[in-house]
């Protein structure tokens, strides 16, 4: 992407007031196949966004150049697969979005709280323009593209940033989301959010806490929040994307969220599409869950299940 003489003369000074013209942010509970879109999402050749590289070493942008190998279909479907060596892939950009707004070493386990309008104060908004703007010019895009589920809290605080952002909602039965947050890796040490002491789960079932349920609340109040703060984002702006519909007709729905996102569909972009094996997992709570742990899970969600669909 090429930069007009006013943005080259911004990126040396503030750009508070920069435009970052239509960002997209795939929101969603974890394990609700927002990881799964975003990948996806990553191989359009107008979207840049974080890699696991520029994560790491945040203060390096201009390692976005390396991207466009992530859009490679034969290239990325072959690292991705095997894995014999860190690949350049999308990330979530924690420690990008921990330098935009700072959270402290003493404040760790409140770094995942939900952020609001009046947050913004306490956010350098120089440094977030800056970056995404040299994430743009390294990957030569002219679109931004970001997943981090911390945002789904943050919809708002997000909006009041970029006014004309696009925000991509991914829900997914929540019984199998909860079936999926128990069995992977991070979730005894996560924190979480929903509740005022921050603390993990790890910590709660030596109190005596149940994990299911505690898994469960978490997609109860992740998808319950961002559905009330959907109302503050215009309709025009705001998508919602079941994990169901896209796992069963991948193509399909991802033209209707191009078509959302004002980006085209190409024969490229397609075999990126198909170079994915797409496959809906929900069958996986069924078969693990026991009976008295799937009525907990049930008895919890019951009437959010009902107001999705997912439940009768």
């Amino acid at each position: 992407m090429k930069l007009c003489a006013n943005e080259k003369k911004e990126l040396k000074g503030g750009i508070s007031h920069l435009i970052i013209r239509q960002a997209i942010f795939i929101l969603g509970c974890g394990r609700s196949g927002t990881t799964l879109l975003y990948y996806l999402l990553a191989g359009h050749k107008d979207l840049a966004w974080f890699s696991n590289y520029t994560d790491k070493f945040p203060n390096q942008p201009w390692l976005s150049i390396l991207n466009h190998l992530f859009k490679i279909p034969t290239i990325s479907k072959h690292f991705r697969e095997n894995q014999l060596f860190p690949f350049i892939i999308p990330s979530e950009g924690y420690n990008l979005w921990n330098l935009f707004h700072p959270i402290g070493p003493r404040a760790r386990a409140g770094a995942a709280r939900p952020l609001f309008e009046s947050d913004i104060k306490d956010t350098n908004i120089d440094l977030m323009k800056k970056t995404i703007l040299k994430h743009l010019k390294y990957s030569k895009c002219n679109r931004f593209i970001n997943k981090n589920t911390r945002n789904t809290r943050r919809s708002r605080y997000l909006f009041k940033i970029f006014p004309d952002a696009l925000f991509i909602h991914v829900i997914r039965d929540g019984r199998a989301v909860t079936n999926s947050l128990l069995n992977v890796g991070f979730w005894n040490n996560l924190h979480l959010w929903y509740r005022d002491d921050f603390k993990t789960p790890a910590q709660l079932i030596q109190e005596g806490e149940n994990e299911v349920l505690l898994a469960a609340k978490l997609w109860k109040f992740e998808v319950h929040k961002m559905l009330l703060d959907s109302n503050k984002i215009p309709k025009g702006q705001y998508l919602e994307v079941r994990y169901e519909n896209l796992t069963k007709e991948p193509i399909s729905i991802l033209k209707n969220i191009l078509l959302f996102c004002n980006l085209d569909y190409s024969k490229n972009f397609e075999k990126h599409i198909k170079s994915f094996n797409i496959i809906n997992r929900n069958y996986k709570w069924k078969k693990n869950l026991s009976k008295n742990q799937i009525q907990i899970v049930e008895k919890e969600l019951n009437n959010l299940l009902k107001v999705l669909g997912y439940k009768t």
